[in-house]
């Protein structure tokens, strides 16, 4: 212990005699007798600097009673160094004078040298810290210099792959609309294809590497579930007809309208449908969404995607999340693709607070999921408008010989809260319609399916005819097969109706108003029939005023073909200032806006003419650069919407007539006019669907020989009734 703390002695100085008495440990700490602390003699003890403090400390407490503590340097009697803790009080005689000093003495050389070595390395240490934080701090600049330069080369590589590719789509689209050699449009189509796939794959390299900088912003915004769900569908829709694959919608718990990011949520489901599509040879793929957990607005929703695939193996489950993984890997493997869709999805649903799994038996199929958390629309929006007659209680027979498409579709009838008979077969369908019949119960409508065995949706209903003549219900064909041969077929059979699979609640319940209400033939929707916003445009709006602002000669030259075909009249600019000089000269129905540029660009010029000119005029980007950050940059600085690159040129015409002027019509003339169009509805169908009424005529055949040119057939067809009528 003694030597732990170091050795402690006392001492005693008689201020009027000058003699000092010491205790044997304080003479063995100096190795000496210690003389009076006055006497020039003890200067021996210490250094000079560490004396004259003491002599100072010492005179204070004789003169002013001034007790002291001290730490200072000392020597030994063989002049080896030490350090000592001196602490003195002044004694008093009766009368208060001070007669004299008591002390101690420590020897503290031990803690001081650990002290000492203490502070050498605090000091190290700090230093060390000092280091560390100044290679962190430039480590972190550098990192970020990294990612932004990352970013910045994502965004440029993505603007210079996409360029190109708008110009190979668009004129590719061009050539096919021109061409009547049926070789060279099947060769422009398979160029398109490969553009689409090619597409595909450089989205899903430059989302994985922007997620991966972190760069990755989603968007916040309403959206509609049908829409969305109905847009996944179509870009898996035409390989899952090739293979004959039924594909089935179980999404009826989820609310018609969310808030999120639209895009991404329809990224990861393409993917997974993509997928499904892909590994699965025969049988059918089946989307289901639900609701998990509410938290107040906040909604986390489960999608899950099963087929009837060959399932995988257990050992190959664990890495299909990881990028360029793949269930089939080998150099002989059947089936394309880069690997990186599942990993995408999963980080899109992590982006989204979500979850990824899957769950396969090998050889009876596959079922993979995803979790996210969206919230429910802020504005809540009327799916439909107000029901034209009421569907509670209208009883609806349903055929369909597969049992999970049968589940699914007499579940959302349910919802819709008709009485739902449902049958596997037609003749199942024939002999309970003609029981009903007989007993008074006759159905309000049927939906049958098309492709059934023995006896398919289109011999169904004629037995169903043969049987009840004019008491037959009216008849919905459901197909999987959107085609025009279904649509002959199904007018051909006197159906009313055609429903697509997989069908969204919204086309399931306008098809049964429609029907019920008394309408007779149904189109598809606008939005779903191709080129309908074409014909709109060229109907409506031809001569309306279009700026193109568009640096890429070539690009300039596809937008104007597409524009002008529908007969708007384009002006071009080759940068921004020129398009803010012809913006604030002149009039125009749109402003098509491109991003990059020089001189100025698509941002700066937007910003001038919403300066100068208000926001009478839409404007529009249509620009390479892709990202979601790109997109609200262009919304923030006062574009109305913002078309990626390469342009679809459906989706430019659905869009140009979304911001275009509604053409307006004045009082008795826009009654009339509406009063017009209202009864000419039927013949303003795209001319396609407008010929498989015409008994008969075989349209797939006269569009193969004709290249599959509408416009052509339609002025072989003028000819014909001019002449042969």
């Amino acid at each position: 212990e003694a030597q732990r703390i170091g050795h402690i002695g006392s001492w005693y100085w008689d201020v009027r005699s000058g003699t000092t008495t010491t205790s044997a440990e304080t003479r063995r700490i100096f190795g000496r007798e210690v003389i009076p602390p006055l006497a020039e003699q003890s200067g021996t003890l210490y250094p000079v600097e560490a004396w004259r403090q003491l002599k100072a400390s010492v005179l204070a407490a004789v003169q002013f009673g001034k007790a002291f503590d001290l730490e200072l340097p000392a020597l030994r009697a063989d002049g080896s160094p030490i350090w000592i803790s001196s602490r003195a009080e002044v004694v008093r005689s009766a009368n208060e004078e001070i007669v004299g000093l008591r002390g101690t003495v420590q020897d503290i050389t031990e803690r001081k040298r650990v002290a000492q070595e203490l502070e050498r390395h605090r000091l190290h240490l700090e230093e060390l810290v000092a280091m560390r934080t100044q290679e962190l701090v430039a480590a972190k600049v550098a990192a970020e210099a990294a990612t932004q330069a990352k970013s910045a080369f994502l965004a440029n590589m993505s603007h210079e792959i996409r360029t190109p590719m708008n110009a190979i789509i668009g004129l590719a689209f061009l050539m096919m609309r021109e061409s009547s050699d049926a070789l060279q449009t099947e060769r422009l189509r398979k160029v398109t294809d490969a553009s689409h796939h090619l597409l595909q794959v450089i989205n899903d390299v430059l989302d994985l590497s922007k997620i991966e900088a972190g760069k990755m912003v989603l968007e916040d915004a309403d959206f509609s579930l049908d829409v969305l769900l109905s847009r996944a569908f179509e870009m898996v829709g035409p390989r899952a007809q090739e293979k004959g694959l039924e594909l089935i919608l179980e999404t009826d718990h989820l609310p018609a309208r969310l808030r999120g990011d639209a895009t991404r949520l329809l990224q990861a489901l393409i993917n997974l449908l993509g997928n499904a599509v892909k590994f699965t040879e025969r049988g059918w793929v089946r989307l289901r969404g639900a609701v998990l957990h509410e938290d107040g607005q906040r909604l986390q929703v489960r999608f899950e995607v099963q087929d009837t695939g060959a399932g995988i193996a257990p050992e190959q489950r664990p890495r299909l999340y990881t990028a360029f993984e793949q269930a089939d890997n080998s150099m002989t493997r059947s089936h394309g693709g880069t690997g990186l869709g599942l990993a995408l999805t999963r980080h899109l649903a992590t982006l989204m607070d979500g979850e990824v799994g899957l769950s396969s038996t090998h050889g009876q199929g596959s079922t993979f999921w995803f979790t996210a958390w969206l919230r429910r629309a802020r504005e809540e929006v009327e799916q439909h408008s107000p029901m034209p007659i009421p569907l509670r209680g209208r009883r609806v027979l349903l055929v369909d010989d597969l049992p999970e498409a049968l589940a699914a579709l007499s579940e959302r009838l349910q919802l819709l809260h008709l009485q739902v008979d449902s049958v596997s077969s037609g003749a199942a369908a024939v002999e309970l319609a003609e029981k009903e019949a007989a007993a008074g119960r006759a159905y309000d409508v049927m939906l049958i399916d098309w492709k059934m065995e023995p006896m398919d949706g289109i011999a169904t209903l004629r037995r169903l005819r043969q049987s009840l003549g004019e008491r037959t219900p009216p008849g919905v064909l459901v197909t999987a097969f959107d085609a025009t041969p279904a649509w002959q077929l199904a007018r051909e059979a006197r159906f009313v109706s055609v429903l697509v699979k997989p069908v969204t609640s919204s086309a399931l319940h306008d098809c049964l108003v429609g029907v019920l209400k008394g309408r007779g033939p149904r189109v598809l929707p606008a939005a779903s029939v191709p080129g309908e916003s074409e014909t709109r445009l060229r109907r409506e709006h031809s001569g309306r005023r279009v700026l193109l602002v568009e640096d890429n000669l070539i690009n300039q030259e596809v937008a104007i073909a597409l524009l002008g075909n529908v007969g708007l009249v384009v002006e071009t600019a080759a940068d921004g200032a020129q398009a803010v000089e012809l913006a604030l000269s002149r009039a125009y129905d749109l402003i098509l806006m491109d991003m990059q540029m020089p001189v100025m660009d698509g941002l700066t010029a937007t910003r001038a003419i919403r300066e100068r000119a208000g926001d009478v005029t839409p404007i529009v980007a249509m620009t390479a650069n892709a990202f979601g950050e790109e997109r609200a940059a262009c919304l923030a600085a006062g574009m109305n919407d913002h078309l990626a690159k390469p342009v679809d040129p459906d989706l430019l015409y659905a869009t140009v007539l979304r911001w275009l002027p509604v053409p307006e019509l004045e009082g008795e003339a826009q009654s009339e006019a509406g009063a017009a169009s209202a009864q000419a509805a039927p013949a303003e169908m795209p001319l396609e669907l407008r010929l498989t009424t015409v008994k008969g005529l075989d349209i797939a055949q006269a569009l193969r020989i004709v290249g599959g040119q509408t416009k052509v057939l339609e002025t072989v067809l003028r000819s014909f009734v001019k002449y042969y009528a």
